[in-house]
């Protein structure tokens, strides 16, 4: 029976990291990681690694609200691969999101 977990790391006050993650076992079926910024006091999603439409991917978000989206890693990875690397990104690339982010808001 697969489970479904959710938690949201805070990186500042104004920056979080939201994450969902479904397992059957030890197995990822699916997950969300979404870094989320609040930027002249509202809040955007900057980027999210999802598993929608079948497969690993990511959208970069445009302050118009539309998404960029794009493959991150080969189709041959596996979900818990794609997971701990969507992690390592949006760990290692928070701020420099954020500053190209608001340099488009203005």
């Amino acid at each position: 029976m697969p489970i479904e977990e959710k938690w949201t790391n805070r990186l500042t006050h104004e920056d979080r990291v939201e994450v969902r993650l479904v397992k059957d076992k030890a197995v990822i079926i699916d997950f969300s990681v979404q870094y989320v910024a609040q930027i002249h006091g509202k809040w955007y999603p900057i980027i999210r690694f999802d598993t929608a439409h079948g497969k690993p991917h990511l959208d970069i978000s445009k302050p118009d609200g539309s998404f960029e989206k794009r493959n991150f890693l080969h189709p041959y990875f596996d979900y818990r691969d794609a997971f701990n690397k969507a992690i390592t990104e949006v760990n290692q690339r928070w701020t420099e999101l954020r500053q190209s982010f608001e340099k488009e808001v203005g």
